[in-house]
C-alpha cells in the first residue's frame, strides 16, 4: 500500500480494498478500538464461506456506550446475502447433482462486494477464494488460519440439521436446502483448508 493511502481517512463508503484498509488504519474512532483489522479479515474469510456477497461498510461496526464513552466492535450482523437466498428448491436440487454447478456456486458466484485496486483490474469486485489464494495479504493469511481453528464443520452441520422442515403450514428448511448448505459449507471448507496447506508448504 502506498504511503499516500498509509495516511488515508475516508468516509467508510469505500468499496476499493485498498481504501477500506486505508480508512480501518486511519479513522481515529477505528482505532480507539482493537482488532478492528483483524476483525475484518475474519469477516472477510467467514464471508466467503457461507457465501455472503453484501458485507459492505454499513453491515459491520462499532458500538458506542454512550454512559462510559467506551466502544468496541459490534457483533456480526446483517447476513441476508449469504447461502443463495434467492434460490428456489428445484434450483437446489437440480445443482446439487452436479459437482461443476456445486463448485461454481462454491468458489465463483459469491464474489465479495470489495473491489480490486490497480489500473488493471480497478472496479472488478474481489473473488475471496482466488484473493485467499493468492496470498498477498499477510493479514488475510492469518485470518484463514484462525478461521480453520475456530469452525467446527461436523458441528454446524448438525445445527443445520437440528432446524425443522417446516413449523405447522409454514416451511422452515426443507431437507434439499440442508443438503445445499452443507454442501457447500463442506467443499468451502475443503477448499480454505487447502489453502491453508498451500502456506505451510511454501513456508517449507
Amino acid at each position: 500500500m502506498s504511503s499516500e493511502l498509509e495516511s488515508y481517512s475516508g468516509s467508510g463508503s469505500e468499496t476499493l480494498l485498498d481504501e477500506v484498509l486505508a480508512t480501518i488504519k486511519g479513522q481515529e474512532d477505528l482505532n480507539r478500538v482493537g482488532g478492528v483489522l483483524e476483525h475484518f479479515w475474519d469477516m472477510f474469510v467467514l464471508d466467503a464461506f457461507i457465501g455472503n456477497n453484501d458485507r459492505n461498510n454499513g453491515n459491520w461496526g462499532l458500538l458506542l456506550d454512550y454512559k462510559t464513552d467506551e466502544m468496541s466492535l459490534a457483533p456480526v450482523f446483517d447476513n441476508g446475502g449469504a447461502f443463495f437466498n434467492k434460490r428456489s428448491l428445484a434450483q437446489m436440487e437440480v445443482r446439487l447433482q452436479d459437482k461443476k454447478s456445486i463448485d461454481e456456486d462454491a468458489f465463483i458466484n459469491p464474489l465479495c462486494v470489495f473491489k480490486y485496486t490497480g489500473l488493471d483490474n480497478e472496479g472488478r469486485q474481489i473473488n475471496p477464494f482466488k484473493f485467499m489464494e493468492s496470498r498477498e495479504n499477510d493479514d488475510c493469511n492469518e485470518a484463514v488460519e484462525r478461521f480453520l481453528e475456530k469452525v467446527d464443520l461436523p458441528e454446524i452441520e448438525k445445527i443445520i440439521s437440528a432446524v425443522p422442515e417446516s413449523f405447522g403450514s409454514l416451511q422452515v428448511m426443507p431437507q434439499i436446502q440442508k443438503d445445499f448448505y452443507k454442501e457447500l459449507l463442506k467443499v468451502r471448507h475443503e477448499k480454505i483448508a487447502e489453502i491453508s496447506c498451500s502456506f505451510a508448504s511454501n513456508i517449507l
